[in-house]
Formats: structure tokens, sequence, C-alpha cells
């Protein structure tokens, strides 16, 4: 064929997320990745782009379930693709293009990040943030390459300290192969004020992340968990443990010893800094001054309905101070290289 070739040696449909992570690899230079358990080799050739696909439980491949996906420039995205059913049979075709157009989320992602990065001096008095490197990339490129990847095409960033900087780096989005366009903050307007400067109000749920956070979570399962439970507003938490460096004593009212533990853990949801907000709550908003996420949510749940959360499994790690990005970066290699 002029337009595709495919060879599919898969026992099983492949993953609409997998599907997505590899097309967003064909138009890159030759890269290797790990997505769930599948391993994704991407080459970039002059008059074709090529995917190799296969399964990897993290030790050995299973040549029985890969496939190899080869697309001739300049018209990949016609090219059709045969749809197999469980028995590898052939029940239809495809367009690439029709299937680029289903895994489009219409979620708006909004990523904040006009903080000043105080606790990261010195090296945030030259460099935002989120634009720190991690791994040789921007902290803020991970996140917008990531959620790409999963469809997610349309970006606000919310900028203030060195916006000129993110400007420069990002653009309209275009070589990162999204939209994306900028709210500036003229004053500090905490976690979530700066939403009332989106250029327009969304018609389907906002993605609010912090921009200082490197994680992996799939952002379609939280957006379609918001859609399910039916809220105004979803919050991600994270489980924290940390160890009291104390023994700590337990007593009754009239002070009688009940229990002792000695340097005991502890155990608590904490909140992850993403969130899915359902465009009423942006009717919450003050008119001026700053406000952070909680407070918005805590309104706009006592007003319009409930809000839920939505417990975090994969990687996350908030970059907050030295340690944490010196942790990043040796996290890095195993979660994205």
């Amino acid at each position: 064929m002029d337009t595709s070739t495919l060879k599919l040696m898969t026992h099983a449909p492949l993953e609409s997320s997998l599907l997505n992570s590899a097309l967003a690899l064909i138009q890159q230079d030759s890269v290797s990745t790990n997505f769930s358990h599948w391993k994704i080799h991407g080459e970039n050739h002059d008059d074709r782009y090529v995917v190799n696909i296969k399964s990897f439980d993290g030790i050995t491949y299973d040549e029985r379930a890969s496939m190899t996906l080869a697309f001739v420039k300049p018209s990949w995205e016609h090219a059709e693709l045969p749809v197999v059913d469980n028995e590898r049979r052939v029940v239809g075709l495809v367009t690439l293009d029709a299937v680029l157009r289903a895994l489009r989320e219409e979620t708006i992602v909004v990523l904040m990040a006009g903080g000043l990065g105080s606790r990261l001096r010195p090296l945030t008095e030259s460099t935002p943030k989120p634009l720190l490197p991690v791994g040789g990339r921007p902290l803020l490129e991970i996140t917008v390459d990531n959620l790409a990847r999963q469809g997610f095409l349309r970006f606000v960033l919310s900028v203030n300290y060195k916006a000129e900087m993110f400007r420069e780096h990002f653009g309209s989005g275009e070589k990162f192969g999204v939209d994306i366009q900028y709210v500036h903050e003229a004053e500090q307007l905490g976690t979530a004020g700066a939403l009332r400067l989106l250029p327009e109000r969304p018609a389907a749920p906002l993605l609010v992340m912090n921009g200082d956070i490197l994680t992996n979570f799939n952002a379609r399962h939280l957006v379609q968990f918001h859609r399910e439970q039916q809220v105004v507003a979803t919050m991600c938490v994270r489980e924290y443990e940390w160890k009291v460096p104390y023994g700590v004593v337990s007593m009754s009212d009239n002070g009688r010893m009940q229990r002792f533990e000695e340097k005991p853990s502890r155990r608590e949801f904490v909140n992850a800094g993403i969130y899915v907000l359902s465009p009423d709550v942006l009717d919450h908003l003050p008119g001026t001054g700053p406000i952070d996420m909680p407070t918005l949510i805590d309104r706009a749940s006592a007003a319009a309905g409930a809000a839920a959360v939505y417990p975090l499994h994969e990687y996350w790690l908030d970059i907050g101070h030295l340690d944490d990005l010196q942790r990043a970066q040796d996290d890095f290699p195993g979660l994205f290289g």
C-alpha cells in the first residue's frame, strides 16, 4: 500500500492509551520509552515513521504480542489501519486521523506556574521552578508531554515570575504538538485565583495542576472518574507517611497513661495539587484577590454539590525543596527514560 503498512502479531486489541502514546512518538526523532507493560520504539526516517511495540513484563519481551506500524510521509494521518478482534481477524478499517480525533480529550489543562520557588533558591533566582531541568528537560515540559500523549492537547499556563521564559520555551505549543495559551498574574493569586483570568469559559471540566509536580499519573482515568461521580470538583490525594521522632504517649482525662508508642509511623492523605473542576466552580471565584484551591472547592461544594477524592497510586513527587529536586533527578530515568 502507498499509504501505510501494518503488521499485527497480537492476541488482544491494542489499548487506546498505548496507541496514543505510540502515535505521539512517531513524529519525534528515534526514541524508546516504556508505557504500562509495553515497550515502544519510534523511528523518524526521511520518508516514513516507524513504531515498534512489544509486550514487556519488565524482564522479557513477548514476541507473539507485538506489532510494527509504518506510515509514509507526509500523508500518514490518512493511513487506513485494520481493526482486529481477539482472534486477530480483520473486522474493519479506520483511518489514523479518526483514531487521533477520538483520542483527543476536550478537557483544557490549566498549569499553575506563577510561583516564586523561594525554597529552591538560589536555583530559582535565574530560572522559575517549573522550568528547572529534570532528566535534562524542563519539569513543565515533561508534564505537557505526558498529558499530550494521553490526548490532552489544549493548555493554559498561568505565569507570573519570569513569565517571558515560559513564552520563549513553549511558544504557542506547536513544536510540542499542542495548543498553549497564557494568562498572566499581575499579582500572586494563590493556587486558584488565576482561573478567573481564563480566556473563555470552558464547556468541559478543567484539569488543573500545580506546575512543580513530577508524576506519570493517568489523567484520562481521573477525568473519567470525575464525570462518573457527577461532582463539582475532584481533588487528587496521595498517601503520606511520616515517622514521629519521639515516643508518643496517650493519656486519659485524669492524667493516667493509656498507651506509649516509641517513634510510631503515621499515615494521612494529603492534597496532591491536581484537580478536576466542573465549569460551574468558576462561579464561586471572588472578583478580586487571591484564593487557594481548597477554599474554592469548599465554596463550590457547599453551594452546588459534593466534591470527590481521587487517590493517586502512580509515581508522584512535589518538588518543593532541593532534596526533592535531587530525588526527581534520581527517579527520572526509571520512569521517563
